[in-house]
């Protein structure tokens, strides 16, 4: 019971201090994921806001770039939307400190994942954006991969609907942290053991 009960305060303590972080895709109508790369923590939502085009933020591999492995926002057709129709946007939950790697599934006119539209979380030396993006540039096409579900986050699609929006808490990389939650949470993982 005590460790139960630890546990859902722990979870408790972490959903307050995880953050939003604004990912822009298509920004200023370009192939590109403004930022390109972020640093975040388990609990930590990345909310993607579609800017221009019909483009996607589709999960993929280190080692496969431009194969869908993972969740999907789906293409969002920000062209299509009415005038001063909000922006739609996609929500992920990171749930691992390990890399996540992401791309735009659109190959049409051509493949954007080959021109280098690709999104890094938490990349490292060992696995670098740089060397991700280089990889997915080496492709020269995309494919849409399998359908399998992501272990490593949890994606929803959130577009708003007219007359309502959806805003994130902070700006891209932001990090919300109040003094001493970090004592509070090596008391708690104490009282685990």
């Amino acid at each position: 019971m005590r460790s139960t009960l630890a546990v859902a305060t722990l979870a408790s303590v972490l959903s307050v201090y995880a953050t939003d972080i604004a990912v822009t895709v298509g920004a200023n109508d370009a192939l590109v994921f403004s930022p390109s790369s972020v640093t975040a923590n388990v609990g930590d939502n990345v909310v993607f806001t579609f800017a221009s085009k019909n483009h996607s933020a589709t999960q993929s591999t280190f080692a496969a770039p431009c194969t869908k492995s993972g969740v999907d926002s789906g293409f969002q057709d920000v062209a299509a939307l009415a005038a001063g129709a909000p922006s739609p946007t996609f929500n992920f939950t990171v749930n691992v400190t390990t890399p996540l790697w992401f791309y735009c599934a659109q190959t049409n006119p051509a493949s954007h994942c080959a021109a280098g539209m690709v999104f890094a979380i938490n990349a490292n030396a060992n696995k670098s954006f740089t060397a991700f993006q280089a990889a997915a540039n080496a492709t020269g096409s995309s494919s849409s991969g399998s359908s399998a579900k992501s272990s490593a986050g949890s994606g929803s699609n959130t577009a708003s609907a007219p007359g309502s929006s959806t805003t994130a808490k902070g700006n891209a990389g932001e990090r919300v942290r109040v003094g001493g939650a970090l004592a509070f949470i090596g008391l708690v993982a104490a009282m685990l053991l």
